[in-house]
């Protein structure tokens, strides 16, 4: 009788304390959403009082407004058309620019077949190349990506000149984070790799069909 009060005992508690830690992810989901929907409004808002006095502005803000959705409208663990993925990547590019007074260069080639047909973790592709924008000297070197697909893999690169400031370019928790979900989505079918050469930075983002 002993033994089972105790398991009883034990099983009620890890049910209160699994209650109470879904309660709290609960609310910390609504509070973020109840953000996210704020920060849609206010950018729509600031798109439509900078309409009237410059139409570059204006789509800029439309723009970062199109990009946060997308970079929150999916779960994390979740896979996007490739397509897509690219679509969000030259909206990045293209904000990045205006930022830096259009004194950068990026050179995204894109080759290969079949892009219809493969779908990628979300905001895979985006991240590097966000990571190259935050941490690399762009206005010395151009940004160099490459898009290759094909029936059985998929490879996409990057290469950017190191900021002198820095000893050691860091990948971020972007990177990391991007890894992990690589490993969960992919299983094993997906390699990251990044390397220095010279004063650049190089990341080889490789992905083989199932």
């Amino acid at each position: 009788m002993y033994w089972f009060y105790n398991q009883f005992y034990k099983q009620q508690k890890e049910k209160l304390q699994l209650e109470q830690r879904s309660h709290e992810i609960e609310v910390s989901f609504l509070k973020s959403q109840i953000n996210e929907h704020f920060t849609y409004n206010m950018l729509n808002r600031f798109h439509t009082e900078a309409s009237k006095y410059s139409d570059q502005l204006a789509e800029g803000i439309l723009s970062l407004s199109d990009l946060m959705r997308y970079s929150v409208s999916e779960q994390e663990n979740t896979m996007v058309a490739l397509s897509e993925e690219i679509k969000y990547t030259q909206t990045l590019i293209e904000l990045n620019r205006q930022r830096l007074d259009n004194q950068v260069e990026v050179h995204f080639e894109q080759e290969g077949t079949g892009m219809a047909d493969w779908k990628i973790p979300h905001l895979c592709i985006l991240t590097l190349v966000e990571n190259a924008f935050k941490h690399g000297a762009l206005k010395q070197a151009p940004l160099e990506l490459h898009l290759n697909v094909m029936p059985e893999q998929l490879r996409f690169s990057t290469k950017n000149k190191i900021k002198p400031s820095s000893n050691e370019p860091s990948t971020g928790i972007g990177v990391k984070n991007l890894q992990r979900r690589l490993d969960l989505l992919c299983e094993g079918l997906a390699t990251l790799e990044y390397r220095i050469e010279e004063k650049y930075f190089y990341t080889d983002l490789v992905i083989k069909a199932p």
